[in-house]
């Protein structure tokens, strides 16, 4: 349990500000959300914005019951942590200031998926993006949040890092938010404070130096990199920075607003909730050393040889009527018949993903074929991309009985497969069969209570 031994650290690390911090941990934690640009999501009138967060993370003055806003399960925003959107900051000036365009990026330790719904917000749609999640039930909750944003320029996986090992020097920008001792969170999670110890803090900087020696070789020459924690302790934070110089990366400092309140330790950003409106929190940005040409590691890696689990879709059996311009989309069928989109601008880099992490699955599931007919799948009625089908608009308890797993009355004029749609946003499918209407929103996606 976080005791003397805490308060000498942080004593350490902060002198006489170490006062103000304790006091700070016993304040009840801001609440923030960040929008989804891409589903026309706009701040409650009431909010005020994360300063770091470029328009998208806003405050808000309480916490309402997001499990009861169906804005909440579209996927019109996400809740998170205002510290931790900084790293959509770094991520968006990296690659402003790189003379190279940038075509994949790799988040390895992405569970629940903030930073990568982030990433997807303010990357080009030519960009790939591969979320990665070793821990199953982690990956579960990863999938459903990254469904909810919709976009498709993403692939899923749930691997150990050094299964990516065959695709070294491929990644433009490699994100690990990696795990740690939780130090930053102790206000929000009083479990994190009963956890510690210096010997977990010990073992958790062993586990975070495993990750980034994995890590580090995935970056392209000249790439980029940005660890981070939500720890505050040098063994997890500059001590890892300090091992990557010497492995050939350079740390970048980058010029903040002084109002921001952020704290530049010479190896990366501090976030205190004494001096921020956040949990505690640390970012560093590091550009690896090498040539002045990066190679994306295609013509090399692609001559090694493996066998997706996706194979290609017969043009014949592209269910075009589902999606919006399905012509600008490549089409695979993997295990059970179920039908994937990929966005032709990300081939080239998911088509090398696919050879070597054949478990890896597109975002973008659009359904399985049942004689004739197909069952759209639940990740297509929050898909961006959708193309028109028929839908029918519900209001607030309609949707939350839905979302429930109920299936209320309702009057509808047409059978077969219904979107449902709240405000706009596509929510489930539901399927109007005569007599009756059938939910077919995922067990898992439903809320078990309000």
């Amino acid at each position: 349990m976080a005791g003397d031994e805490f308060e000498a650290q942080m004593n350490a690390l902060l002198g006489n500000e170490w006062e103000a911090l304790h006091k700070a941990l016993t304040d009840t934690p801001p609440t923030s959300i960040r929008l989804n640009p891409a589903k026309g999501a706009v701040p409650p009138s009431n909010a005020r914005p994360v300063p770091w967060s470029e328009g998208l993370g806003w405050y808000l003055p309480t916490r309402p019951s997001f499990t009861s806003d169906p804005r909440f399960h579209a996927g019109a925003y996400y809740v998170q942590e205002a510290s931790s959107m900084f790293v959509g900051w770094l991520a968006r000036r990296a690659m402003q200031v790189d003379t190279h365009q940038w075509h994949s990026v790799i988040d390895l330790c992405a569970a629940p998926g903030g930073k990568t719904t982030h990433l997807l917000s303010i990357l080009p749609s030519h960009v790939l993006v591969v979320a990665n999640e070793v821990i199953s039930n982690r990956w579960t909750a990863l999938h459903h949040n990254v469904a909810r944003w919709g976009y498709a320029n993403l692939l899923l996986t749930c691997q150990e890092v050094a299964s990516f090992a065959p695709l070294s020097t491929h990644f433009d920008l490699v994100v690990v938010d990696a795990p740690c001792s939780g130090e930053g969170l102790f206000r929000k999670m009083p479990q994190a404070r009963q956890m510690w110890s210096s010997a977990q803090v010990d073992q958790c900087a062993i586990r975070q130096s495993h990750i980034l020696q994995q890590a580090m070789a995935l970056v392209r020459p000249v790439g980029w990199l940005i660890y981070s924690t939500c720890t505050w302790n040098r063994k997890e934070n500059e001590c890892q920075v300090v091992a990557l110089e010497q492995a050939g990366f350079e740390v970048i400092d980058l010029p903040l607003d002084s109002g921001w309140n952020v704290v530049w330790s010479g190896k990366g950003w501090r976030f205190y909730p004494h001096r921020v409106q956040g949990e505690g929190f640390f970012a560093a940005l590091l550009r690896k050393k090498g040539g002045t040409t990066p190679t994306t590691g295609i013509d090399r890696a692609s001559k090694r040889s493996g066998k997706a689990r996706l194979q290609r879709l017969s043009p014949k059996q592209v269910p075009t009527e589902w999606c919006a311009q399905p012509e600008q989309f490549d089409w695979y069928i993997g295990e059970k018949g179920m039908i994937y989109a990929l966005p032709h601008t990300v081939q080239s880099q998911a088509s090398l993903v696919l050879q070597h992490i054949p478990s890896a699955v597109p975002i973008l599931a659009v359904g399985r074929y049942k004689g004739t007919g197909l069952i759209p799948a639940p990740e297509l009625a929050l898909a961006t991309n959708r193309g028109e089908v028929p839908a029918v608009s519900v209001d607030r308890a309609v949707a939350l009985a839905l979302l429930r797993g109920e299936t209320p009355n309702l009057e509808i004029p047409y059978k077969g497969w219904i979107l449902v749609k709240y405000e706009g946003l596509g929510l489930c499918w539901i399927k109007h069969i005569g007599q009756r209407i059938n939910n077919y929103l995922p067990k898992g996606w439903r809320i078990r209570h309000l």
